[in-house]
């Protein structure tokens, strides 16, 4: 008997490339780093970075949400994220996976 796969999500993923601007959370010397997502939601974003982030690391984003995720024109915010899920990096790269799940946003 094969185990079923349960997707979890409550919203659906979109295959799109968004550039995205992030940084650490209270950390306002820190360097802005810059990425592109390889899927978005309206609750989350995944993005492969060479930042060396930990799960519950909490990060500040400014991305422009697209209209297909929102009904409405696309808009530039600015989000509090906060660290779901780190794939680690392969053996040949210093880049990793990361999932994020929004915790709030305003208008940038």
């Amino acid at each position: 008997m094969q185990a079923e796969i349960v997707d979890r999500r409550y919203t659906p993923r979109l295959d799109l490339k968004i550039p995205l601007q992030l940084r650490l959370k209270g950390l306002p010397a820190a360097p802005e780093h810059t990425c592109e997502s390889t899927n978005i939601s309206a609750r989350g974003v995944f993005f492969v970075t060479s930042v060396p982030l930990a799960q519950n690391t909490q990060l500040e984003l400014v991305l422009e949400m697209p209209e297909e995720i929102t009904g409405k024109p696309p808009a530039r915010l600015c989000i509090l994220a906060q660290v779901t899920r780190v794939e680690p990096a392969g053996p040949s790269s210093q880049h990793r996976g990361v999932g994020v799940k929004f915790l709030c946003y305003e208008a940038a």
